[in-house]
């Protein structure tokens, strides 16, 4: 396109790396006032800024690329002809283009002069907003009802007016109403922050030029896209993702995909996939469309900006009914983790075939793990007082890639900070007993999968009411990713011991299980898959994760082929050779009798 006068291609580069600034800038601001640690700690949060048309020009975290597009532009066609420049929207609706019920959207006008020119958006996951739950994540919900309440857009700032009696109306519906304010408030003041600063641009820079920089930024990842997408060989390439079960006795439900590109536009096509789940791990149709494209990201390189532009490349097909895209009124709390992890998984096994060794993890095999202390205030009346998240204790499930080992969280899920283990024990009594990299929980391969984690926390008995435990644990079925010879890692795992009770081992769904006296509880987050044969990896490389208590002596000589004497750690290299040796003729005997 042809640049207006006085703006070059220079400048609007620079304009898009202050606009990136900008959104994060405006997340900080976000977590650092948030009073809930889902927000402060877990991060899961996001901001970003659209055009007057609602088209997104950057984005904090890409996990809500497309929850925060559609919604933004959900709620500014329900406001367009009745918005003022300091008014605030806010809204949490999963079918109004949202991620789940638990995470609101606030949306507020940037303007220039007597017009809106841009508008900025914050997104953050409440600690609690009704449902029947405390934090809204509820293994047993069989309706979105069940899990929240849905809030349809609403103007929540007039004028530049704070509608108090609105605010504290949606207060009263949290099981604490000054953490779900005081969220709001941060979410408010992050947005203003946005403002600011897109104000000082828009002085610096005027109104046009700005603009078109906008659209150079667009079209600058449009062009990038397309000319990635080009590398897609012609055809169909498919790809599946299977969720082991979805905590309502359903096994194996299925993600399948079909991958087609033409003229630098991909399709991405889930026709084929298994009908929703009763269940909460159905995704929004906005969390399926983040999903489908991460991978995509992921394997060229990380080189396109989410955003509008590249967005537009995308075509995605989610046939309404199927986990990717469920009717009204079924759940969707826990589809940021499953499906939306099933959805990556087929879409980079179709990516792999496509492009072989380009397909990869883009988010983990979560767990869901957490407490409610459930306490009767006011004679019988039970109330479920306070609530505390485990999942972040679970670190791990990286697959190896040709080039490089697996290493801590995968793709988007890296962005989790390490839980802090003196927070916890200071706030809530209890002990991190131990937390750290489990032996032998990485894949074998010559590129060897992550190292899972163990953690062992103890829960002190509350002076008062009792302690109610629920986990879902999901087993890995596989991501359909050729290892090329490459092992599974060891599996996800939760074991609850208290005193005076038997030793539990959830092996799928545990809701609300009480806790009768102190406890401790152990979390196995799995290890990623290894690449490639694992008698190929250099002796080396597998002493030194030896060394590191990343892998066993034993499993050294059964899994790698390397012989290391346990008592100085020293590679045996005449043992390895042969040992090598033994299992290359073997081998080759093998294949030689299947032809």
């Amino acid at each position: 396109m042809t640049m207006p006068p006085r703006q070059d291609v220079v400048s609007a580069a620079i304009l898009r790396s202050k606009f990136e600034a900008v959104v994060a800038e405006m997340e900080a601001t976000l977590a650092n006032t948030a009073y809930s640690p889902t927000i402060g700690v877990s991060r899961r949060c996001a901001t970003a800024l659209f055009t007057e048309e609602g088209q997104l020009i950057a984005v904090s975290n890409p996990l809500y690329m497309y929850p925060m597009a559609m919604t933004a532009a959900t709620v500014i066609d329900y406001f367009q002809y009745d918005l003022s420049a300091e008014d605030m929207l806010l809204t949490n609706d999963p079918y109004g283009g949202g991620a789940g019920l638990q995470t609101f959207t606030l949306v507020a006008p940037v303007a220039y002069g007597d017009s809106i020119t841009l508008y900025v958006a914050v997104c953050g996951h409440t600690e609690d907003f009704a449902g029947n739950v405390r934090g809204n994540l509820d293994p047993g919900a069989t309706e979105l009802w069940a899990e929240a309440a849905r809030c349809t857009p609403v103007r929540l700032v007039r004028e530049g007016k704070l509608r108090r009696d609105l605010l504290q109306t949606l207060s009263l519906n949290s099981r604490n109403p000054v953490a779900f304010g005081l969220d709001i408030e941060a979410m408010m003041a992050a947005a203003e922050i946005g403002r600011a600063r897109l104000g000082g641009l828009l002085d610096s820079y005027g109104r046009e030029p700005l603009l078109a920089a906008v659209d150079w930024v667009l079209d600058y990842s449009e062009r990038r896209m397309r000319a990635l997408i080009e590398q897609l060989p012609p055809g169909r390439h498919e790809g599946r993702g299977v969720l082991a079960h979805d905590a309502h006795g359903n096994r194996d439900a299925t993600v399948r995909v079909a991958l087609s590109a033409i003229d630098g536009t991909v399709t991405i096509d889930f026709s084929g996939t298994d009908a929703q789940s009763p269940g909460f791990v159905n995704a929004s149709r906005s969390v399926s469309s983040t999903f489908a494209v991460l991978p995509l990201i992921v394997a060229f390189g990380g080189e396109v900006p989410c955003n509008a532009g590249s967005m537009r490349c995308v075509n995605v097909i989610a046939p309404e009914g199927t986990l990717v895209n469920p009717r009204y009124p079924a759940p969707t709390g826990w589809g940021l983790q499953h499906a939306g992890c099933e959805i990556a998984e087929a879409v980079s096994a179709a990516i792999d075939l496509a492009l072989p060794g380009r397909g990869g993890r883009v988010t983990s095999n979560a767990m869901l793990l957490f407490s409610i202390h459930h306490l009767a205030r006011h004679g019988r009346t039970v109330e479920q007082a306070e609530m505390f998240d485990f999942s972040n204790f679970a670190l791990g499930d990286t697959d190896a890639t040709a080039e490089h080992d697996g290493w801590g969280l995968p793709g988007i899920a890296a962005r989790v900070p390490l839980p802090s283990v003196e927070l916890y024990e200071a706030g809530r009594g209890g002990r991190v007993e131990q937390f750290e990299y489990a032996t032998d929980s990485g894949g074998p391969g010559m590129q060897r999968g992550s190292p899972g984690t163990r953690a062992v926390i103890s829960l002190p008995r509350p002076p008062a009411g009792e302690l109610r435990l629920t986990a879902v644990v999901v087993p890995r079925s596989g991501s359909g990713l050729a290892p090329h010879g490459g092992q599974a890692g060891s599996g996800n795992a939760i074991e609850i011991r208290s005193i005076g009770e038997k030793e539990l081992d959830v092996l799928d769904v545990l809701t609300g299980w009480p806790l009768r006296d102190e406890a401790t509880i152990t979390v196995v987050m799995g290890g990623g898959t290894g690449w490639g044969d694992p008698y190929a990896r250099a002796p080396e490389q597998v002493l030194t994760d030896v060394v590191d208590g990343l892998v066993s002596v034993e499993a050294a000589h059964q899994r790698y082929g390397v012989a290391i004497d346990p008592e100085s750690l020293t590679l045996d290299h005449p043992a390895t050779e042969l040992i090598r040796g033994v299992h290359a003729a073997l081998t080759e005997t093998r294949e030689r009798e299947h032809g």
